[in-house]
């Protein structure tokens, strides 16, 4: 999210979400990585749903979710 605001700050935020959620899709299906939540991968069944979540671009907490090497 902040490489987005930081590549195309004249664009609506919602613009800018849509834009890694499609990144983020891409890299799932392209590249070996897995999404991460408390250290453990989040089944490939459960990605739309988090990608789909406001907390999943906002969340800085112990839920969190992030992108790992497979």
């Amino acid at each position: 999210m902040e490489l987005a605001g930081e590549w195309y700050p004249q664009s609506r935020v919602s613009e800018r979400i849509a834009l890694c959620e499609g990144v983020v899709w891409e890299l799932l299906h392209s590249v070996p990585v897995t999404l991460s939540r408390r250290g453990k991968a989040v089944p490939a069944y459960e990605w739309q749903e988090l990608l789909l979540t406001w907390p999943t671009w906002t969340d800085d907490g112990p839920d969190a979710v992030s992108l790992e090497p497979l």
